[in-house]
């Protein structure tokens, strides 16, 4: 009996699966004997029988099925197909003992037959409906904690902890991701809560994490993620960059070297020129520094290193090496020999010259140009004279040492030096010593009423060593006593020597430099030495003379012209008044 609803059929289960187990004993009965033998076939026709009485007898029910797949003429399921379902359903709804038995016993049967009706599956899938729990999903995301500081040390552990209320049904699955990576490495889940224990390592510096919680069965659309965490990881910087072991530049070219630091924290990189061990540059908390060398030259030819500390582990260094192409030059001016050389007859000459280059040279010449300028090239181990070459990688060290020089040996020598850059050509006159030059700037300092201050400037010392002698006379420029021997401190520069003997009144000073070829002495200075007892006296008493002269020579002055006016007064009247005096004397005493 069929009861159609549209296109689909639903059969009564006792008649329909009766008639089907009749089919379906038969067939495994033919398989069996021929394969497993007759016990084995009696056993699996015994359990099915079991179980269909089970399934009438206990719980008889109406099971839909589409119409296609139950009605006659149609193709009955396929071994694949049911063996699929059989693992699908199987897979969802979990599994017991009792359950295994009858699937395990059922794929048997597969095994031995090439289709199969729907009998097996409902059964299947009966049994397994009697003890289905209802399907359901946590209610809301998981939640997401750390149990540590999260800014640790490169190899330290960070723990992080995702907690749901439920598991759900089927059970969620979780998992967990940090930066790009999905990690399955110490990862622990425990009932509702998954924890994961995350070694620090640098990719992970600044990256998020967070878990996810996904029900197996995609009916259900539950995915859910919890928030994110930051992980800061503090690890020893290391140099990125990729720096060439070698930089070629010219002369006056600009040369710019880059240096990328990774590292938490920031570095402070350090640029040493090697050679001298001197820092070029220095910038602090920094992951990126660069070397800048606007206009080349020969000095800035060398090694340098580039050092990064950040506090977190060793230094981070690299070494780079600058070649500049340049001419040669003179290096080290204030130890090379100077330009004019005075020496005496039968002394050792030696001229040393320094040069900065680079490439080394491919030619050096000495030429010596003597009195009559007819000029020679000096070879070495000829004439007496010996030419050492010392060279570094952009220095050239070059001596001309003749042991004993003679009369022709005097005049100019010139050195000649070239490189594929360009020539350096550089002149040393050399001439017969002779005594030193006077001292210039000679002055005396009176300002000190108690001392006296003697000043001057060296000069040439005529090619030999020189010595400064000073001397003073208190009775003029004349019969001078010597105070002291002062030491030469080089072309040009200043002397300053103070007397330490008691000096009184007026006294001359003269400053002689001498060597072993003569001596020159300067202009004599004096120098009135005041504030002295004896001094003070004669002062005050020239004074008091000067005084009293003054006043006498007033005093004689007036008397004088006193007499002048009388004498001049008596002369005149005596002049004018002798003819009639008598005269007017007589009329007077007449009257009388």
């Amino acid at each position: 009996m069929l009861v159609v609803f549209g296109d689909v059929v639903v059969v009564p289960v006792v008649f329909a699966e009766v008639v089907v187990l009749v089919l379906q004993v038969a067939e495994i009965a033919t398989v069996v004997v021929f394969a497993v033998g007759l016990i084995d076939v009696m056993l699996v026709a015994a359990e099915v029988v079991v179980e269909i009485v089970t399934v009438v007898v206990v719980n008889p029910v109406y099971y839909f099925e589409d119409m296609h797949r139950v009605f006659p003429g149609q193709s009955m399921v396929r071994n694949r197909y049911m063996t699929k379902e059989l693992h699908q359903t199987h897979n969802e709804l979990g599994s017991t003992p009792e359950h295994s038995t009858v699937v395990n016993r059922l794929k048997s049967g597969l095994k031995h037959q090439g289709n199969v009706d729907r009998f097996n599956l409902n059964i299947r899938r009966w049994w397994y409906k009697k003890t289905l729990i209802p399907l359901d999903t946590p209610p809301a995301a998981p939640q997401l904690t750390a149990a540590e500081p999260t800014s640790v040390d490169e190899g330290q552990s960070v723990t992080l902890r995702c907690t749901l209320s439920t598991l759900g049904n089927p059970h969620i699955t979780w998992s967990w991701v940090c930066g790009y990576d999905t990690l399955t490495t110490g990862v622990t889940n425990t009932g509702i809560q998954s924890v994961l224990i995350l070694t620090a390592n640098r990719k992970y510096n600044q990256r998020t994490c967070q878990c996810r919680a996904t029900s197996p069965r995609p009916s259900l659309s539950y995915d859910r993620t919890s928030a994110t965490q930051t992980i800061t990881v503090y690890y020893n910087n290391v140099i990125t960059s990729h720096m060439s072991a070698e930089y070629v530049t010219s002369e006056h070219g600009r040369l710019k070297i880059k240096c990328d630091m990774d590292g938490n924290p920031l570095s402070t990189i350090t640029w040493l020129f090697v050679p001298n061990n001197t820092v070029v540059k220095r910038d602090s908390s920094v992951n990126s520094s660069s070397l800048d060398i606007t206009s080349s030259n020969c000095q800035d030819h060398g090694d340098y290193s580039v050092t990064a500390v950040n506090g977190k582990g060793p230094a981070a260094v690299r070494t780079i090496h600058v070649t500049v192409r340049c001419k040669p030059r003179l290096h080290y001016i204030d130890s090379q020999t100077p330009d004019n050389i005075v020496i005496g007859y039968c002394d050792s000459l030696k001229i040393l010259v320094k040069i900065l280059l680079y490439p080394p040279s491919n030619l050096t010449q000495w030429t010596f140009i003597g009195k009559n300028n007819l000029s020679r090239v000096i070879q070495n181990n000829t004439d007496g004279y010996r030419i050492a070459d010392a060279r570094g990688e952009n220095e050239q060290n070059i001596t001309l040492h003749k042991i004993r020089i003679n009369t022709e040996d005097f005049g100019n020598y010139i050195i000649m030096v070239q490189n594929d850059v360009g020539t350096f050509y550089g002149s040393y006159q050399v001439d017969t010593a002779t005594p030193p030059v006077i001292p210039s700037n000679v002055t005396l300092d009176c300002g000190n009423p108690s001392s006296i201050t003697i000043s001057w400037i060296s000069n040439f010392n005529g090619g030999d060593s020189q010595t400064f002698k000073i001397s003073y006379s208190t009775v003029g420029n004349s019969t001078y006593k010597d105070l002291d021997t002062i030491s030469d401190k080089g072309y040009g520069r200043r002397h300053s020597y103070t007397p330490s003997i008691d000096l009184r009144r007026r006294v001359w000073f003269t400053v002689t430099a001498s060597n072993m070829f003569g001596k020159s002495r300067s202009d004599a200075l004096y120098c009135t030495v005041a504030k002295f007892p004896e001094l003070q006296e004669s002062v005050g008493n020239q004074t008091g003379a000067a005084v009293g002269s003054v006043v006498g020579i007033v005093a004689l002055i007036i008397i004088i012209l006193v007499l002048v006016i009388f004498l001049r007064r008596r002369y005149t009247f005596i002049i004018i008044g002798s003819d009639h005096w008598n005269a007017n004397f007589r009329r007077k005493n007449r009257v009388l």
